[in-house]
């Protein structure tokens, strides 16, 4: 699997690498700065299916029950909870350093302990 990521203004690929084995592309982060802080779930695991995004904590997400994947942006740790309210188990996702801004892919949250649906809430940072 290749990962492609960089400013959205000026960053073009024309993806030869990979010519024939991709079938989609999918945008993450904000639109204006890929620098800036931001999470995004995913319904299915490697980034599939529904996909809900945000910059700020939420009390709870639209996609409870169902969050397999996810990727952050920025620098910014994330804290997910297994329910509203930032509420039951937590967990802390903190983005790898990086010079160049490299998003953080979790392509299965069993990855990191956290059940499959078990994302309910979230906030920016590390509680």
């Amino acid at each position: 699997m290749e990962w492609i990521f960089g400013p959205a203004s000026g960053f073009c690929s024309d993806l030869k690498t990979i010519q024939g084995s991709v079938s989609s592309l999918r945008f993450v982060g904000s639109g204006g700065d890929y620098r800036k802080d931001s999470i995004t779930l995913f319904s299915g695991t490697y980034f599939q299916e529904k996909e809900e995004f945000f910059v700020e904590s939420a009390k709870h997400v639209l996609l409870v029950g169902s969050v397999k994947s996810l990727i952050i942006t920025g620098t910014s740790g994330w804290t997910v909870y297994s329910q509203e309210d930032y509420t039951g188990d937590a967990f802390c996702i903190i983005p790898k350093a990086s010079t160049n801004f490299a998003p953080e892919f979790v392509p299965d949250v069993k990855s990191f302990s956290i059940p499959h649906g078990a994302i309910k809430s979230l906030k920016k940072g590390c509680s």
